[in-house]
């Protein structure tokens, strides 16, 4: 399958009110199927110069699958490894796909980031209605470090259409955004007490670090799995109360992953990796490893945020 290709650095800056437009045909454009899963009159006038004004290239339609298709090589960037520079048909692109379905449109797209743009997209897609699905590293040692942000959605195709035009948006006003500075430390120590008061939990610190966890349990190979086979959310702080940092993981069923990362990019904190820790585990779980930076105690609020939508998110799908 032969694609048209964009270099965002060459992306022209659209119009709101041409982007929107834009948006509407594309939305058509995007789930036009082949001939054989769609009455041909589904694809009967429909342009898709709007979608190439949108994505500064030109996307294809697979004439098998109807799939809708856009690749977007990052080729601003100049990553090396190993001595080489590699090339975007290395895996230094940006792609995304959005397959016609009976009740809409099923949408993919893993989309490559500098660390400092990590943010701005992830909030970008969760902000439009789109689903984080990973989110790692591709390589080792490479120079400048790329990260991979998996995107998942299923709806209408207009909805669709309009998250990834967002999510691409944020890319470019992003493009080559440094990591924010951190506050330097110093002030009163960390405060175990008001620490466990914030998270509902009881924490304990030892050497300066203030670590709580929170356990889950799995049933793998016959047996179960908790806390001490690294089954568990945990969160651990370091600094003062004024200028602390905090680390983690949140072990999360499927239907908890949207509610927690929601909470967590509301309050500040990055999502630096989202995957799974093991096969075949029962109920499945996701595992998102987290950091932020700023006082202790707003660290906290956000935390117990994102568990408080953790815990609700696993009632409502128990009661159903």
């Amino acid at each position: 399958m032969r694609h048209h290709v964009v270099d965002l650095r060459s992306r022209p800056r659209i119009p709101r009110a041409a982007l929107a437009a834009a948006l509407a045909v594309a939305t058509f454009v995007a789930v036009a199927p082949a001939a054989a899963l769609r009455p041909r009159s589904a694809l009967q006038g429909l342009d898709t110069a709007a979608l190439d004004n949108l994505t500064g290239g030109k996307g294809a339609i697979d004439p098998a699958s109807g799939v809708y298709r856009i690749s977007m090589p990052r080729g601003d960037l100049h990553v090396r490894l190993g001595g080489v520079e590699l090339q975007p048909r290395q895996g230094i692109a940006s792609w995304v796909a959005l397959q016609p379905a009976a009740d809409g449109a099923v949408l993919m797209g893993d989309i490559v980031v500098l660390p400092g743009e990590l943010d701005p997209v992830v909030s970008a897609a969760l902000d439009n209605g789109l689903d984080v699905t990973g989110i790692h590293n591709h390589f080792v040692g490479e120079e400048p470090r790329v990260l991979y942000v998996h995107v998942a959605g299923h709806g209408t195709a207009e909805a669709l259409a309009t998250g990834i035009g967002k999510l691409l948006g944020a890319l470019q006003l992003a493009h080559g955004r440094a990591l924010p500075p951190v506050a330097a430390g110093g002030g009163a120590a960390l405060d175990a007490k008001a620490l466990d008061a914030a998270l509902q939990t009881r924490g304990e610190l030892t050497d300066g670090v203030y670590r709580a966890s929170f356990a889950e349990s799995v049933a793998m190979h016959g047996e179960r799995l908790g806390a001490q086979m690294g089954v568990a959310t945990w969160a651990a702080f370091g600094g003062s109360a004024d200028h602390a940092v905090v680390d983690g993981d949140f072990a999360m069923r499927e239907e908890e992953v949207r509610p927690v990362l929601v909470a967590l990019r509301q309050g500040g904190i990055s999502v630096v990796a989202l995957h799974s820790h093991m096969l075949d585990e029962q109920p499945r779980l996701a595992f998102l490893h987290y950091w932020g930076a700023g006082s202790a105690a707003d660290l906290a609020k956000t935390l117990r945020t994102a568990l408080d939508a953790q815990r609700r998110a696993r009632e409502a799908a128990e009661r159903h």
